[in-house]
């Protein structure tokens, strides 16, 4: 719906406007007045106004400088010129400042209407194209924020493709983790629009500008700019709070909020100092606002020594879980209750405790694959028991695969050197270099690793790659001679010979089979 402010200095044809159009003309629900172009200057400062219908002609201001400062603020707004036929040669002077129309005294209705539908039909396919344009913009920027660009770069984005100047800005990142969907995420927007709406009531001209996107499916971001943040920090902080009281699902929507850097600063910390803010959460609970300021604070330190991790792997031999839990309290319930440890530490506490217990089992799995895990109760956990209880599910069914396997346990050397092979298989691999990341001479490396694996290590080497290979020859963009370079191999036709050595097909047989 659309605001149309009537400028006039006579009381009687502003009055005779208003009755004329309110409820006549669909789309228009609020007509404002004013009586010369400084009071219209002033409600426009505080408006948002769509359509501006002016006289020409009035005491102070005139109508045409009216229209010369608000084109100069705004080029979205449809001006609507009011003229008599004396002065309709001066009026053709707005030219230049992009008039929709111009209206000769008296007004005929007819005339009038047809106008202000049009205005109204164009302001909306305006609306239209801008919010088309804001979303390809948005997808851009969340993906280069995503990737780690420099804020300067996404500053720059803004101002090429949304006209929004921010050279002199300070900027911060409002981070939030949500779980809603549909209706839900729209209520979510909205009341973040609301949010930002009192804090421009409570911080006046400080308030920052903000330009919200979605991140992922679970995270949306806001972008805060203004030309004094850093003298007035606590404002981010202040819509964090105000974030977390006004939004309908504030019990389950986390936010954390950057430090504060120049807009085109040529760094690309504030998204990651966000995101570690809202992990906090793991500790000390969902539907709360967390500052970098105030994070950044806590012991990050490793805590646990080679004696508690003796313990730890007492207990998971005995299968004392019930134990480890009450262990686990012991030594950080205190550090939690006081905000001294850090999410990031706790998790690279519970990572070290897991893989230790898998090392003491030899575990044969990758441990990258479960270290995995422990990283993703970062976006699973909403506080600190339920981090406890899911990090005990992950040792426990880890132990269990390991108990249950009926394969020879491999040495720690050999698994070593397979998750070197996994993480390194597009490289031109040799046997001294893998017996190297281990520590052994390379005839008796080559030795055990056939020993314990029954396989030689080069067709090891050529499994992983193939098995690798076959995931990239489903996408069928990709040239099958890039799929041989891309997972090592230095020639496509000894790639397609080992390729239909191991599966039977060759490269091409199998990218058919597959479609």
């Amino acid at each position: 719906m659309k605001k149309l402010l009537v400028v006039d200095d006579e009381n009687i044809i502003r009055e005779g406007l208003k009755t004329m159009i309110q409820g006549s003309v669909p789309g228009i629900d609020e007509i404002l007045e004013a009586k010369n172009g400084d009071e219209a200057l002033e409600i426009i400062t505080r408006e948002q106004i769509d359509i501006l219908m002016a006289d020409l002609h009035m005491p102070g201001m005139s109508g045409m400088e009216l229209i010369r400062q608000v084109r100069a603020r705004d080029k979205r707004i449809a001006i609507i010129v009011l003229s008599g036929y004396s002065e309709f040669a001066y009026a053709q002077g707005a030219i230049q400042y992009k008039v929709l129309h111009y209206l000769l005294k008296p007004v005929k209705r007819a005339e009038l209407f047809d106008i202000l539908q049009t205005a109204v039909a164009e302001l909306d396919a305006a609306d239209r194209f801008q919010q088309k344009l804001q979303e390809n913009v948005n997808q851009r920027i969340a993906s280069m924020i995503r990737s780690g660009a420099k804020i300067a770069a996404v500053c720059q984005t803004l101002h090429t493709e949304l006209g929004i100047d921010l050279q002199g800005m300070q900027c911060a990142i409002a981070l939030g983790r949500h779980s809603c969907k549909g209706e839900a995420l729209e209520q979510l927007k909205s009341d973040m629009r609301e949010a930002h709406e009192k804090l421009q009531r409570e911080c006046g001209e400080a308030c920052p500008q903000v330009h919200a996107m979605d991140m992922d499916e679970n995270l949306i971001c806001m972008l805060l700019f203004s030309r004094d943040l850093h003298e007035n920090e606590e404002i981010p902080t202040k819509l964090g709070r105000l974030l977390c009281s006004t939004c309908r699902d504030s019990d389950h929507t986390t936010w954390g909020i950057s430090e504060i850097q120049d807009a085109y600063s040529q760094d690309n910390k504030q998204y990651r100092q966000a995101r570690n803010c809202i992990n906090e959460r793991v500790l000390y609970g969902d539907g709360r606002v967390y500052t970098y300021k105030t994070v950044k604070k806590r012991d990050n330190r490793l805590v646990l020594s080679y004696m508690d991790y003796f313990q730890i792997c007492s207990y998971v031999d005995d299968n004392q879980y019930e134990d480890l839990r009450i262990w686990l309290h012991e030594h950080f319930d205190t550090l939690v209750a006081e905000k001294r440890i850090s999410s990031r530490a706790y998790l690279d506490n519970l990572k070290n405790i897991l893989l230790e217990v898998l090392t003491h089992y030899n575990y044969g799995e990758s441990l990258a694959d479960e270290a995995a895990k422990v990283e993703a109760l970062a976006d699973q956990c909403r506080d600190y028991n339920d981090t406890v209880n899911r990090f005990l599910s992950i040792v426990t069914n880890a132990v269990k695969s390991t108990k249950k396997s009926t394969t020879d346990v491999k040495s720690q050397s050999i698994m070593v050197a397979q998750e070197y092979i996994k993480q390194n298989y597009n490289r031109q691999l040799t046997l001294d270099d893998i017996a190297a990341q281990v520590a052994k001479n390379p005839a008796y490396f080559s030795a055990s690793f056939k020993r314990e694996t029954g396989m030689h290590l080069m067709d090891y080497i050529n499994e992983v790659r193939i098995e690798m290979a076959m995931k990239k020859l489903k996408d069928p963009k990709t040239k099958i001679y890039e799929v041989a370079y891309d997972t090592g191999f230095l020639s496509d036709k000894y790639f397609s010979k080992v390729f239909k050595k191991i599966t039977g097909s060759t490269p091409k047989e199998y990218r058919n089979q597959q479609s």
